[in-house]
């Protein structure tokens, strides 16, 4: 999507932000169009949803956003009449305060403790969120109907992968996590990619989009997929140090121990079998799936119990 300056200022003329002097377009994202705009009153982000992001989708993030006390996300604004959310061509839209900083090339021991530190903290605020809102965008939560249709198109779709299909939906229901365990709202998707550093140090977490409810260790497990795994497979003795400063702002209990695991496979072996289903509708691309498969997969495939219960958690 393509805006102009002064149809820009007209979608910010309900938000009362003052006038736009400079604006461009972030390339980054499937789900939304996101602009940079710096107005007389300061920096902003305007993220007009595609047409598949429903109302309410939208609303969950920013209700759980703004239950959030003290951490360094996304801080949306209202209009004038009280709205977070308007409408342009159809599509959904919302504003919110720019954050300063980059997204790293490279992450430091620094920066890899504060991201795990944020995840804790995040996830001890983030238990006593409650809403009335339904979240209905939901990647992370495989049916049977679901899994069903996967095993029927897929394998139509990818004729060369249908070994890694046939894997990936055998093994996806067979590690989903009990709902018993402590759990709320989830980022979903705290990777490099979406997190701010500035001055060496984290600046903030963006991108809520996958957000959804559900086990706070699935949360935890997909972080320590995109910060700990390497050509070979999952770190080990990263995953532990992770886990050890999550813990300092949150402590597992023994259930979440014992699943956590699973909860890291899960995220593996979902993660994969997300991006082949995205891929035909233009929502990855093919050299990311390449990629996804070349280290989630072959994470899903090497880990092992054993060596996670020596070097990670001893039950």
């Amino acid at each position: 999507m393509e805006l102009t300056k002064k149809q820009v200022s007209h979608l910010l003329t309900p938000y009362q932000l003052g006038t736009v002097k400079s604006f461009h377009h972030i390339k980054h994202g499937f789900r939304n169009y996101s602009f940079f705009v710096q107005t007389s009153t300061g920096k902003y982000i305007l993220r007009i949803g595609k047409r598949t992001k429903e109302r309410d989708d939208i609303m969950f993030e920013i209700l759980q956003l703004k239950h959030l006390k003290g951490l360094r996300v996304p801080d949306y604004v209202t209009d004038q009449k009280g709205n977070f959310i308007n409408k342009y061509k159809g599509h959904n839209y919302s504003v919110y305060r720019y954050l300063e900083g980059e997204t790293p090339r490279h992450i430091s021991e620094r920066v890899f403790r504060q991201v795990a530190k944020f995840l804790g903290k995040y996830h001890r605020q983030i238990q006593s969120f409650t809403t009335t809102v339904e979240r209905k965008a939901t990647i992370y939560k495989f049916p049977h109907s679901r899994i069903k249709r996967m095993k029927e198109t897929l394998p139509k779709q990818f004729p060369t992968h249908v070994d890694e299909i046939e894997y990936l939906t055998r093994e996806v229901p067979r590690l989903v996590l009990p709902i018993s365990l402590p759990g709320s709202a989830l980022h979903c998707d705290v990777k490099p990619e979406n997190i701010l550093v500035e001055n060496g140090s984290l600046s903030g977490v963006i991108d809520f989009d996958n957000c959804e409810t559900g086990p706070f260790i699935f949360d935890l497990g997909l972080t320590i997929i995109w910060f700990c795994t390497t050509e070979k497979g999952l770190d080990y003795k990263k995953a532990k140090k992770l886990i050890k400063y999550y813990e300092s702002q949150r402590k597992l209990t023994p259930m979440e121990k014992r699943y956590l695991f699973q909860a890291v496979k899960l995220a593996y072996t979902a993660n994969v079998l997300i991006v082949f289903e995205c891929t035909p509708w233009g929502y990855a691309t093919v050299p990311y799936l390449n990629w996804v498969r070349a280290n989630f997969l072959n994470g899903s495939r090497t880990i092992s119990k054993k060596l996670w219960r020596r070097h990670v958690i001893k039950n």
